[in-house]
């Protein structure tokens, strides 16, 4: 790569109008050395993009920031979270890469982007499984062309995956589908079925949640108010 980076600018300058770096081949082992994407920018004058390790928001930051690259493209980590680029501009608010703090948000540590986010803006940023799963369904559903069943098995089971690690009977269920598989209208419906009873039950699993997290604010105000009254009576009781 050191010696790619040397030449890279000789090599490419005149055939090549952008150059897309992957790390994740046969000839790099473990996870992607950034540091060489950053190399090879530093070294040519046309746009690099950036593709390694991008699984959550807080990756694109970081590799953008740590490869100085002039984007970040990701593929298998598309394929469990679709979202994976969903509203990114607001992690986002300077679009120059190249100046030294390009981003105001700096996240070291994986899934961090969403430590101090509402509800609302991670729902924005990153919609629950079963909706995205229900969303894809009907993408194939309006397709012109026809989506073999194998296809479509395997990006639910990636999609939503999370989730059926925990709702193992809906993983069985979704597993062992049996539809004619020329009947493309019965095998979206089998599927959506199992996609619908997922989003129902993440939605009552949500408020449930909620609710406990609200009692549980509620509990710690409750605690605050008694010790309040301890300090001023000087009283062992609530």
């Amino acid at each position: 790569m050191a010696e790619f980076a040397n030449n890279a600018d000789k090599i490419l300058y005149d055939s090549l109008s952008f150059l897309l770096i992957h790390l994740n081949c046969h000839c790099f082992k473990g996870l992607a050395d950034w540091s060489k994407i950053r190399a090879v920018k530093e070294a040519v004058s046309i746009p690099v993009f950036a593709n390694g390790n991008i699984l959550y928001q807080s990756d694109i930051i970081r590799c953008l920031q740590e490869t100085g690259a002039d984007g970040v493209m990701s593929a298998e980590g598309q394929l469990y979270n679709p979202a994976l680029f969903n509203e990114i501009d607001r992690l986002l608010p300077d679009p120059n890469p190249a100046s030294v703090e390009p981003y105001s948000v700096f996240l070291s540590a994986p899934g961090t982007e969403y430590l101090s986010a509402s509800d609302d803006d991670i729902l924005l940023r990153q919609p629950r499984h079963a909706d995205l799963a229900l969303e894809y369904l009907q993408i194939v559903a309006d397709l012109k062309t026809p989506t073999a069943p194998s296809a479509i098995k395997g990006h639910l089971f990636k999609i939503m995956r999370p989730a059926l690690g925990r709702e193992t009977d809906l993983r069985n269920k979704l597993g062992t589908v049996k539809v004619n598989p020329k009947d493309a209208d019965a095998l979206i419906l089998a599927y959506r079925e199992i996609c619908e009873e997922m989003k129902r039950r993440m939605d009552v699993g949500f408020f449930m949640l909620s609710a406990m997290s609200r009692l549980f604010i509620w509990f710690i105000l409750a605690r605050c108010k008694c010790g309040s009254r301890h300090k001023y009576s000087g009283s062992n009781h609530c």
